[in-house]
């Protein structure tokens, strides 16, 4: 059996954090180091690129150290949808996910949102070009939020979608009492 340790890293302080990590991972047996960002922010809402290449460019220099203490080097993007319905000033601008309520979330934005798409890509090939051994997806890869529960998405990019597939004109009114039954 092996061992994984997921932890936060922050691209300003993650130096003096490194060493015991590696001692407690010795120690514990631990095999692996799922690393992930930890923002400025107590609200786990999307961050910057600028912010990710600075994660990106941390992560550069720890995986190499993490190999030659003999740890398996992989990460995720904690908050690659949205953990939390806060929000934060200069949040990346995106569609935002739009719950069975029909409330726009202030944080969330929808996966659906081609912007979005192509910022996460970015985001990600920034940050495996570190060299990790995994990039694992998170969990936000669905359709509500962490919090609320709130069940969707009922943007206007997933109504129009599903109005294509069905085809029948909808309205974010019409898809939410279709799907929630009122």
């Amino acid at each position: 059996m092996q061992y994984g340790l997921r932890t936060n890293i922050h691209p300003d302080t993650w130096r003096s954090f490194l060493p015991e990590l590696i001692r407690f991972c010795h120690e514990a047996h631990i095999d692996e180091v799922l690393l992930s960002e930890e923002s400025y922010h107590i609200a786990t809402v999307v961050q910057s690129e600028d912010f990710f290449h600075r994660v990106a460019a941390a992560y550069c220099e720890i995986v190499p150290i993490l190999k030659a203490e003999g740890l398996i080097p992989s990460m995720y993007i904690k908050v690659s949808m949205g953990h939390y319905e806060g929000y934060v000033e200069d949040m990346p601008s995106f569609s935002r996910f739009v719950g069975d309520d029909l409330q726009p979330s202030p944080a969330a934005p929808c996966g659906m949102d081609p912007a979005w798409q192509r910022y996460i890509s970015r985001v990600c090939a920034d940050c495996a070009r570190a060299g990790f051994t995994r990039l694992y997806l998170d969990d936000d890869f669905r359709s509500d939020n962490h919090f609320q529960g709130r069940a969707g998405c009922f943007c206007d990019l997933h109504v129009q979608a599903t109005s294509r597939r069905c085809g029948v004109e909808l309205t974010p009114e019409t898809l939410r009492a279709h799907v929630c039954g009122n």
